[in-house]
């Protein structure tokens, strides 16, 4: 979920073109995070083989090394996550008018 505004202007170039330009957009997100995984290990190499897959997503996504912190990996494979996070929106749009 997602709430927010957006600030910008509408550039007219030639009658059949514009240029939108949103550059001012905070907002408020709220996620959700969910991830299972399942698979067979030797007993000897599971954590070993744990430890370097989530040291490999942590190095592809660095936000998840934020929210792992704290988190403990369950037996079972699975683990959620909720959380809210203030951020900013921005984007520039081309048109044409047929």
């Amino acid at each position: 979920m997602n709430i927010g505004f957006e600030l910008g202007y509408q550039f007219v170039i030639a009658k059949r073109f514009i240029i939108d330009a949103e550059m001012f957009g905070p907002s408020f997100t709220y996620y959700t995070f969910k991830a299972n995984i399942n698979g067979e290990l030797d007993g000897q190499t599971q954590n070993e083989t744990l430890q370097a897959v989530l040291d490999a997503l942590k190095a592809k996504f660095p936000l998840l090394s934020d929210l792992s912190s704290s988190k403990n990996v369950y037996s079972s494979g699975s683990a959620s996550q909720k959380f809210p996070a203030i951020g900013f929106r921005y984007a520039v749009s081309i048109g044409f008018m047929f």
